[in-house]
């Protein structure tokens, strides 16, 4: 655990929480099985307040297998999006009830190529959470210099801990006024899929991660509410696969 968090009162000890987390995996991967017909390989949840880090891998559909094979993955990508943002409020009640919290928000991402997905959930945090580790400044520069090449500093960027190998950024005022008034003229789908190419490209090959956490990433997930000009970022490393 990052000591310089705030716990909520919920997570009393270790063991308890892997119980819920382990619940919380089980449902996730039950639901997408109820919604797509198939269910992911691997289903695991991590939790460092005020986040719950849902990895889910090796999951496609056979529809989302056919359109990859088409190259629409642009359509497989909002398919998969309209189905998951349905299944949201069935989650968010799972969890709300287990880890009995709160949730602020929900993002998610997924990576046809690589056959992986996140859903990060929010937990609603009625205190400030203090983030600070040694790479946090590091990161926070890298992640200020990539948005400034591919849109803007962001007005806020804040990043957290979850493991050792799972670090959540948060982007608060990134929009530029071209983008915002894109969204308000109803280019929202095709924002999103430009947004998710470019950023994920420049956020994989443009940042010495070696540098910044002795290491190599594995995956990078970005999602936004682009009506609260919020976005995520979630940085997943090398010595997390096989977990």
């Amino acid at each position: 655990m990052n000591r310089n968090c705030f716990v909520p009162p919920y997570n009393e000890d270790e063991e308890s929480v892997q119980d819920e987390l382990q619940y919380i995996s089980s449902y996730t991967s039950k639901l997408l099985r109820k919604e797509f017909g198939k269910g992911p390989k691997q289903c695991r949840a991590y939790h460092e307040y005020p986040f719950l880090v849902i990895h889910i891998q090796e999951f496609i559909s056979p529809l989302e297998i056919a359109l990859t094979k088409q190259g629409e993955i642009d359509t497989a990508y909002l398919s998969r999006n309209t189905v998951v943002n349905g299944l949201l409020s069935q989650l968010k009640g799972v969890v709300e009830e287990r880890l009995q919290q709160d949730i602020e928000k929900i993002s998610h991402d997924w990576d046809f190529e690589r056959n992986t997905g996140v859903i990060l959930i929010h937990l609603q945090n009625e205190q400030d959470v203090i983030s600070d580790f040694p790479e946090s400044s590091t990161i926070i520069e890298e992640v200020n210099r990539i948005s400034k090449v591919v849109q803007k500093v962001p007005e806020q960027t804040t990043v957290y801990k979850i493991t050792p190998s799972i670090y959540v950024c948060i982007r608060r005022g990134i929009l530029t006024v071209l983008e915002k008034a894109l969204i308000k003229k109803g280019f929202e789908s095709e924002l999103r899929i430009t947004k998710s190419e470019i950023e994920k490209k420049y956020f994989t090959y443009d940042i010495n991660y070696r540098k910044v956490f002795g290491e190599s990433i594995d995956q990078i997930f970005v999602d936004w509410h682009l009506h609260e000009d919020f976005s995520t970022i979630c940085m997943i490393l090398n010595s997390q696969k096989g977990k």
